[in-house]
């Protein structure tokens, strides 16, 4: 599933070549919960293009991560409690893995591709 984070979810940590599971513990997040959000409504590319351009305004969201790149909407994505609460449709359910574990594989996919 697509993940869709900002970079104030996270705490500044410098990382090497190697990812180790110290520097995965430095950037724990502050708090937030991961959640399966819906996208209702930004089902059209150019609605998901215009709401990531808009809401990655540093004063909104601040700059958002995908991963993989998305070039349209998928039907839901994992992303933080507040970035669900603050700028998605309602209706977003606890998520079936940790923020960790989404970060670590999102970093992983990173570093692999």
């Amino acid at each position: 599933m697509p993940v869709l984070l900002n970079d104030t979810l996270l705490r500044p940590h410098p990382l090497g070549e190697e990812l180790r599971a110290g520097d995965l513990l430095a950037l724990e997040p502050f708090a937030n919960r991961l959640v399966v959000a819906p996208t209702t409504g930004l089902d059209d590319p150019r609605a998901w293009q215009t709401w990531l351009t808009r809401h990655a305004h540093r004063d909104l969201a601040g700059p958002l991560v995908t991963a993989p790149v998305l070039n349209h909407a998928p039907h839901a994505l994992l992303t933080s409690d507040y970035l669900a609460d603050t700028f998605l449709p309602p209706g977003h359910r606890n998520a079936p893995v940790t923020l960790t574990h989404a970060l670590r594989d999102v970093l992983l996919s990173a570093t692999l591709s």
